[in-house]
């Protein structure tokens, strides 16, 4: 994902109550998207975010609900 690849930018990152998952907002160019990395095995899936956000939206700060279940972005 990352490898050689200069434009691309981690906004954030915020990893869940029971630290068993690390999620980076990421944005290059005009894309942006969330990867969730499952910190034991260091598995990753990127879900990417609609193509208009990522021209409107200059991502801040992330954090979790207590729960796990939610996350928060700031922009």
């Amino acid at each position: 994902l990352l490898e050689g690849n200069l434009d691309l930018l981690a906004r954030t990152m915020v990893v869940s109550p029971d630290n068993n998952t690390l999620y980076v907002i990421l944005q290059e160019n005009m894309r942006s998207s969330i990867v969730i990395v499952h910190i034991k095995d260091l598995k990753s899936e990127e879900h990417l975010l609609p193509a208009t956000y990522a021209t409107l939206v200059n991502f801040q700060q992330a954090v979790i609900s207590a729960d796990g279940k939610r996350i928060f972005i700031t922009a």
